[in-house]
């Protein structure tokens, strides 16, 4: 089955490996980035009131830092938002996750003896919001275990995609698995 390559989406081929790289870039990104300059710029004021008066009390100033830790958290995700990429390189000897240029938790190798199986779940979110759904990429070992290769994709058409394309490199018959989408 033909599946089109998705937005956000580019298939290359590198040093003999393909690789399926992925843009985190989206539009929640710049919602995002102005609720960052927000919340950072009212720090910014609430810091140069309890610094620059000399009878400030001492809550003051220890009060907000969990805020700041919050604020310098959600600043480093939105840098990375604009600017990370994640290749999944698939070779004759492993299928690789690596986020770049900023460091990301989720980068693996997997060999390809480990991998029986690809398929895509949905994760459902219930926020004040409304709701809002993410897909991963999932690998079932020949042993029956599940492991998560990439996650955190906001478009089904992106897992679909990466599911079938490294099925398809690796000649994977594809197979149902309880839960796929």
């Amino acid at each position: 089955m033909h599946v089109p390559i998705p937005e956000n989406i580019e298939l290359v081929e590198e040093r003999g490996d393909l690789v399926i790289r992925r843009s985190w870039r989206g539009p929640h990104l710049w919602f995002l980035l102005l609720f960052c300059i927000i919340w950072n710029g009212f720090l910014v004021f609430w810091y140069s009131a309890a610094f620059g008066d000399s009878n400030a009390p001492l809550i003051m100033k220890l009060f907000p830092l969990g805020h700041v830790a919050v604020g310098v958290g959600l600043t480093y995700y939105v840098i990375a938002g604009f600017v990370n990429k994640t290749d999944i390189r698939i070779n004759p000897l492993k299928v690789s996750v690596l986020s770049y240029p900023m460091k990301w938790f989720g980068n693996k190798e997997v060999a390809i003896d480990d991998i029986k199986q690809l398929y895509t779940t949905e994760k459902i979110s219930n926020n004040k919001n409304g709701t809002s759904m993410s897909y991963t990429v999932n690998i079932l070992t020949p042993a029956g275990k599940q492991l998560k290769l990439i996650s955190g994709l906001q478009a089904k058409e992106q897992g679909i995609y990466i599911e079938k394309k490294i099925e398809e490199v690796l000649g994977i018959e594809d197979e149902a698995v309880a839960g796929e989408v």
